[in-house]
């Protein structure tokens, strides 16, 4: 990624990486889905914010982990899972 487009994310870590988006969060359990430049430019996506409680912010990491943790065609069933149950996403 560009570091230029990382510029406003002082104080955020990355916590997840996805083909699509990367997920950082910060120390206040917010949390940042950052799309990649290709889909920001051409679907003019902007950045997501979140902010979760703590069990929230938990079930998103061990939601994290188990995606790392899987192979690919589970893997986008976690992914499809966390946009979904977590950051409430929904497919148009």
């Amino acid at each position: 990624m560009d570091p230029k487009y990382e510029d406003d994310l002082e104080g955020y870590r990355l916590l997840a990486e996805f083909p699509d988006y990367d997920l950082y969060v910060n120390d206040d359990n917010s949390v940042i889905q950052r799309f990649n430049e290709g889909i920001a430019n051409s679907w003019q996506e902007f950045d997501l914010d979140f902010s979760f409680d703590q069990q929230d912010m938990d079930i998103l990491r061990k939601a994290v982990k188990i995606y790392e943790d899987s192979d690919p065609i589970q893997a986008e069933k976690i992914k499809k899972q966390i946009e979904i149950k977590i950051l409430g996403e929904v497919d148009d």
